[in-house]
């Protein structure tokens, strides 16, 4: 059965600027010396459900949401908006569950083949996020030790976002 592909960047787009403002311009007031752990709470609980409604309700993924940031999702996919290479930061996520983030290089992400999303990412997400940045998974770029998978960062303005219309039941990803 064929899938329709759509472009979701507009409103992945508007998704990314909206959590800024809920964070910077709402939650991030509430704690008297910094944000408080509730404020990031309610961020990623309220951030989980915008982007269910945002951006996977749109292609019939809403089943999907507790998938975002958690996992990569195959089904959400990163091109490149231009034929040049992108500068992106490559990293691996380590047995311990944290990532091991490189140096800034040169990216040619049409020679990586499907790199699917995770999230949208900000270095320093306590102040002003813009989160700028989309994090995803290279699949097929297992890197030596076997037990690490490959990711990149990516800058979100030189990307798009595409995403699978789930068509029925029984499709997988």
């Amino acid at each position: 059965m064929p899938t329709d592909t759509v472009d979701l960047t507009p409103i992945a787009d508007q998704f990314r600027q909206a959590l800024s403002h809920l964070w910077t311009g709402v939650l991030q007031g509430f704690g008297s010396e910094g944000p408080s752990r509730p404020a990031l709470d309610a961020l990623v609980g309220i951030e989980d459900e915008m982007f269910g409604l945002m951006v996977l309700c749109p292609i019939g993924r809403e089943s999907s949401l507790r998938d975002y940031r958690r996992i990569p999702l195959p089904y959400l996919t990163i091109e490149a908006r231009g034929p040049q290479d992108l500068i992106g930061q490559k990293g691996l996520l380590g047995k311990s569950g944290n990532f091991e983030w490189r140096e800034p290089e040169r990216v040619a992400l049409r020679t990586l083949g499907s790199v699917q999303f995770v999230e949208f990412f900000d270095w320093n997400v306590y102040r002003d996020p813009s989160f700028p940045l989309v994090k995803a998974f290279v699949p097929g770029a297992q890197q030596d030790p076997p037990r690490t998978q490959s990711y990149v960062l990516l800058p979100w303005e030189e990307v798009l976002l595409k995403g699978r219309v789930l068509k029925g039941v029984d499709e997988e990803n």
